[in-house]
């Protein structure tokens, strides 16, 4: 049989049996669940399908809810025979924007949304040997080409203090605007690949702090009417689904914030006698006050609490034992807080304590109360 000969049945045989042209491999969807200015993400992926094969992917925040992105990856494959061989590089870089909501006990938006837009260049390759039926002639075939895909990317995930979860879906436009097939170096056929695709994936991360070890598995499908290209350039070599484990380096849920101590007006301290100001802005509209003597001198002293002109406490006799009430604060303006205290124990003045809670929140202030003396507190609620 003439080589030519040889060539073009080895080529029908192949495409008869199957042989694959894996030229395109989802690489792993990067979710930075970033929440402000200065959040970065670092990912370092591996990917148990090739022997060589890592990913970077990176991501910052410039701004509040803007976000870029650029991720790169290179897959490497040979048998150890050279029987077969794989090849994979792609780059690329996005843009989009973010938001955090729903609030934990500290006040901490903890859930997070995600919507990048980007686009990347690709190139793989991919030679496989196959031995002859009617010879001892084996047939070297090779698959390659270069590619651009554009995407867009929405995501929503959780961060917590030591785990992170999060949902993300990739639809990508591939296109291979020249793909070339050779038989032993003789090219055998050319054309282009274009199809769009459907790429969610689930990721879970646990560490601490900056450090965490995640795991993602996602799958790829066609969202093409017609999925040919889509299925010559996958090939479903390892299937439709794609694991990935990585190393994370990222922005961190930090512990509760422990509150300075606060005060009313002129003569109100910390306890180092440092005066603050008479307006705190809180994260919630529903925090509780406290009050209570510091000291068995300041025992039985007789106050009043009100709130936008509302009693909150009338002439509560103090102890030790902190008296507590809830409140619920207006939003978008200021909401006035009066303390008086009809009588002080023991001397002119008595030292009072008062916390103010916001889930697992307080903040702590002292008093220096004199009898039929009033003091005032601004509240706001942080939008």
């Amino acid at each position: 049989m003439r080589p030519s000969s040889t060539l073009g049945f080895a080529f029908l045989l192949c495409l008869l049996l199957g042989c694959t042209r894996t030229l395109y491999v989802p690489n792993a969807i990067h979710t930075p669940l970033m929440s402000k200015k200065g959040d970065y993400s670092v990912n370092l992926n591996m990917r148990p399908v090739a022997p060589f094969n890592s990913e970077l992917q990176t991501a910052y925040a410039p701004i509040d809810h803007l976000g870029l992105m650029a991720n790169g990856s290179i897959m490497g494959y040979k048998s150890a025979n050279n029987e077969s061989a794989f090849k994979h590089h792609l780059l690329e870089a996005g843009i989009g924007t973010f938001g955090s909501f729903w609030e934990n006990n500290c006040h901490q938006k903890i859930m997070r949304a995600e919507c990048y837009l980007g686009t990347g260049f690709g190139r793989a390759s991919v030679v496989d040997d196959y031995p002859g039926f009617f010879s001892s002639d084996t047939t070297v075939y090779t698959y390659e080409g270069n590619y651009r895909r554009t995407f867009l990317q929405v995501g929503l995930g959780v961060r917590l203090k030591m785990v992170e979860l999060s949902l993300a879906t990739r639809f990508a436009n591939v296109y291979f605007p020249r793909f070339t097939d050779y038989a032993n170096g003789i090219r055998t056929a050319t054309g282009d690949y274009e199809f769009y695709t459907y790429e969610p994936a689930i990721r879970a991360a646990i560490g601490y702090k900056q450090l965490k070890f995640s795991l993602q598995l996602g799958f790829v499908e066609s969202l093409t009417q017609d999925a040919s290209d889509f299925n010559n350039a996958t090939g479903n070599a390892w299937g439709n689904i794609h694991f990935n484990g990585s190393i994370q380096v990222s922005t961190f849920l930090e512990d509760c914030p422990e509150a300075p101590p606060i005060s009313f007006g002129g003569a109100a301290t910390e306890p180092d006698g440092n005066r603050l100001p008479t307006v705190l802005r809180l994260y919630s509209p529903t925090p509780t006050i406290c009050l209570l003597a510091v000291d068995s001198k300041s025992d039985g002293s007789v106050c009043s609490l009100s709130l936008n002109g509302a009693p909150l406490l009338e002439n509560a006799r103090l102890s030790q034992d902190p008296i507590c009430v809830e409140t619920n604060l207006l939003r978008n303006t200021e909401n006035i807080l009066l303390l008086k205290c009809n009588s002080v124990a023991e001397s002119n003045s008595s030292t009072l304590k008062i916390i103010l809670k916001e889930g697992k929140l307080e903040r702590e202030f002292y008093l220096k109360a004199t009898a039929g003396s009033t003091e005032e507190l601004k509240l706001v609620v942080q939008e």
